[in-house]
This record gives structure tokens, C-alpha cells and sequence, in this order.
């Protein structure tokens, strides 16, 4: 087993109270990934500059059994066989915070490997390979909408990094819950509620570059004993006229407590709720203004 070195969460991360949101522990778990690998194999600037390869992170799969806050320090106990080039590593982790009280906030797996960089736009032209991918079963219709890759979601100036995905996963969480009536300003300013993800997964299967339009697809596809819901998410590519699943990822929040005795516990979803993710509708008075039910 090998130990990181202490590390805290980005402030940046933090976007209601000082609870830290699920892409800084994202974030903090590739810096633990990456801090391995230079010990153990090379940094990135030497695999870059001295062998032209890249650390590639395709996988992760985490659980978040506790809150993270701005300024816990954390280490990362790490399971892993150095990185091989092309063929991917599989490692194990696990966060803890130090001090008095520590407490495991994070448990996972990953594969990565290190990768041949190239020149931007090489892709272009080669044959398209199309992988085989299950159908997303969802409960009701996918919120979809079209995006093209921005530069900042990338690495190695061309193919996005994994961090991107997890950006627009949750980007794409916002996205969902307004276009079902559950936009996030609403819920937390009508009942003090914030959602809280408890789990998730993200694969990325196929390299998609800087500049493309990507196809986003979100689906509902489980409500579990009325206190945690799942998405699932698919990210796609047109290339030579064929759809390309690219990335598949899925995630599952609760809505925690943001005040009162039960700050930070996570709520039941009534029926207005649990209605609104599957698609339907809540009360309404006269003037159509929804009504959410248990109020904090």
C-alpha cells in the first residue's frame, strides 16, 4: 500500500455552506493517482517531455460515505501495480481525513495507463471504430442537448480529460433537475435542500477531441426506499455518419438538509418529488406556481 502526502479540497469546490461537491473528490483521487505514479514510475512532465507519453485516467468508481469540508486535510491509501502503456492499471483507494475523529470519506477504483501523446487532429480520418454498448434503460425519456468541446475540457491539447466529463456530469445534473421542475436555486431557497452524491461512475471508452459536438443524454433510472435517485449518462459523437457512444457515466444523490437539526442528513423524496423526476407534475395553486410539501 502506498500512502499520499496530505492534501486538502479546492476551495472552488464548495459551492453551498463548506461542503465540498463529488468533482473536487474526483480531482483530489487523479491527484492521489498521479502523485503514485510519480513516485513510483516518473511524473508527468518526465513521461511528457523525456517519453512522450501521458497518464490517461478511463475509469472511476467511487462511493462517498461521508462529507468532505474546505478545510479537511486528507491522505489517499492507494492499491495499484505501476501504469502500463495502452494496457490499462487498475488501482484501489481510500480517503481519510487526519486529525481527531478521522473518518473515511471516500472509497474507490480506477484504470488509467499511459498513453503515446500526438499531434492535435491526427485523429481525424482514421477508421471509425464503433463500440458495443448496452441500451441505457431509463425510467421515461432522456433530457438531451448538444454541446461542442471547449478547450478547457481537454489535456494534451486535443482529447478531453477526464475531469471534463466530470464537469459535465455535473453540469448535466443541473440541466436535468431544471428541465424537470426541480432547478437547484428553487429547491434549496423553497426547502433548504441541496443534492448530495453518494455514489458514481464514469467510463470513458472512445477518445472525443477539442472542438467536436458532443450529444448529452440523461436519463432517470432509479428511485431507491424514497431517499436516493439515480441518473445515468450517455455521451456520444457523429463521426463518418455513425453515432459513437464515447463516455458512459452514472450518479446518485440524495437531497441533504442544509439547516435546522437535521443539517446535512439526508431528506425523504415525497411524491412532488419523486413525480417531477420521473417526468409528471406536482400541486399547483391557481397561478401555477408549484408547491413544494415539506417545507423545512
Amino acid at each position: 500500500m502506498w500512502i499520499s502526502e496530505s492534501m486538502m479540497p479546492g476551495f472552488e469546490g464548495a459551492n453551498i455552506g463548506l461542503w465540498v461537491g463529488f468533482k473536487q473528490f474526483s480531482y483530489l483521487a487523479e491527484h492521489a493517482l498521479l502523485d503514485y505514479c510519480a513516485a513510483t514510475t516518473a511524473s508527468v512532465s518526465e513521461l511528457v517531455h523525456e517519453q512522450g507519453l501521458g497518464v490517461d485516467l478511463r475509469r472511476m468508481s467511487a462511493r462517498l460515505p461521508q462529507p468532505l469540508f474546505v478545510e479537511d486535510e486528507i491522505v489517499f491509501d492507494v492499491h495499484s501495480a505501476q501504469p502500463r502503456v495502452s494496457d490499462g492499471t487498475t488501482a484501489t483507494f481510500a480517503a481519510r481525513t487526519l486529525g481527531e475523529g478521522s473518518r473515511t470519506v471516500m472509497k474507490g477504483r480506477a484504470e488509467y495507463c499511459l498513453r503515446p501523446l500526438e499531434r492535435p487532429g491526427s485523429w481525424r480520418g482514421r477508421p471509425v471504430e464503433v463500440p458495443a454498448e448496452a441500451p441505457v434503460v431509463g425510467l421515461g425519456d432522456p433530457h438531451v442537448w448538444s454541446q461542442q468541446i471547449p478547450y478547457f475540457y481537454c489535456r494534451y491539447s486535443d482529447p478531453v480529460q477526464f475531469d471534463g466529463y466530470v464537469r459535465m456530469v455535473e453540469d448535466g445534473v443541473d440541466r436535468f433537475l431544471a428541465a424537470k421542475g426541480l432547478s437547484i436555486p428553487t429547491v434549496l431557497r423553497d426547502r433548504g435542500w441541496i443534492p448530495a452524491v453518494t455514489e458514481f461512475h464514469i467510463s470513458s471508452t472512445t477518445p472525443v477531441y477539442m472542438g467536436e459536438d458532443v450529444q448529452v443524454s440523461v436519463w432517470l433510472t432509479d428511485i431507491t426506499a424514497d431517499m436516493l435517485f439515480a441518473l445515468a449518462f450517455d455521451f456520444s459523437v457523429l463521426r463518418d455518419g455513425q453515432k459513437i457512444s464515447a463516455c458512459r457515466a452514472q450518479i446518485t444523490h440524495g437531497y441533504a438538509a442544509t439547516s435546522g437539526d437535521v443539517k446535512g442528513g439526508l431528506r425523504r423524496l415525497d411524491g412532488d418529488v419523486k413525480a417531477l423526476l420521473r417526468g409528471g407534475s406536482a400541486d399547483e395553486d391557481a397561478a401555477g406556481v408549484l408547491q413544494l410539501s415539506q417545507p423545512l
